[in-house]
């Protein structure tokens, strides 16, 4: 009964977010592995919550599906998120072999990168909507076809082989700083926690800055200088970035209520 309840949709995203926070802990107590290594791994328990916890089917569509297409949905959910397992872990696996051969792109690096590619667009799509995909397909067409484009909007070709390979096997592409934040800095973790588990210390700036005039920096600006968030604590400038906005940005001073 209890293997059960741990192979269930919920005991599923309990265990993977368990297992990204030990993940996490251990990295920050004993050292992060090499950076394509810890963010691919990062991403790897990203793409399997997101997977778990956002379906393709909505609740909307639940009432008025078939269950044929609902199981088709869900089918869909599942060979996505097995298809990030698969594109992610063979670059853990293969990153030695990457490494000795120079970072030189085999046909399968390219298959497992376009997946991989259409994944985290897919996986962007459904937390926070299309408005990024879509800025980001329309760089990946100037990618391709801006070598068409006259004038200094243009510029020089680009092939398949090198988009992917620059997307799926550098730190630059895919791997680059936002994620290596979220990937390293543990104390986004904590920002996170703290934002879903209602603690009240962040919450002490509203009131202090509402009457002021101005917009989303009022309460950040106290709440960093008291030292009642984790930039100060950290020390890191990336962290002014993610994580004091967590707790200040949905506050609404006119509604007096989170939002």
């Amino acid at each position: 009964m209890e293997w059960n309840k741990l192979l269930s949709k919920k005991g599923l995203i309990t265990l993977t977010a368990v297992g990204m926070c030990i993940f996490h802990m251990y990295t920050s107590q004993f050292g992060l592995f090499s950076a394509i290594v810890q963010r691919s791994i990062h991403l790897l328990f990203a793409c399997i919550l997101i997977y778990l916890t956002i379906s393709i089917v909505t609740d909307k569509d639940k009432t008025t599906m078939s269950a044929g297409k609902k199981a088709l949905g869900w089918s869909v959910d599942i060979v996505l998120m097995i298809l990030s397992c698969v594109t992610l872990v063979y670059l853990v696996m293969e990153y030695k072999n990457l490494v000795l051969r120079g970072g030189e792109a085999t046909d399968l690096d390219l298959i497992f990168g376009a997946m991989l590619i259409v994944i985290v667009l897919d996986t962007t799509r459904r937390a926070i909507g299309w408005a990024l995909p879509i800025i980001t397909m329309i760089a990946i067409a100037y990618s391709f076809w801006g070598h068409l484009i006259p004038g200094s909007w243009g510029h020089r070709q680009i092939g398949f082989e090198q988009l992917v390979s620059f997307q799926y096997l550098t730190p630059e592409g895919l791997f680059s700083i936002p994620l290596g934040v979220s990937a390293s800095f543990i104390f986004v973790l904590f920002a996170a926690f703290f934002l879903n588990s209602g603690v009240a210390f962040s919450s002490s700036t509203f009131p202090m800055a509402s009457p002021a005039v101005g917009g989303a920096a009022r309460p950040r600006s106290p709440s960093s200088a008291a030292g009642l968030n984790f930039p100060t604590l950290s020390s890191a400038r990336p962290m002014a970035i993610f994580s004091c906005p967590s707790f200040t940005s949905r506050w609404r001073p006119w509604s007096s209520a989170w939002v």
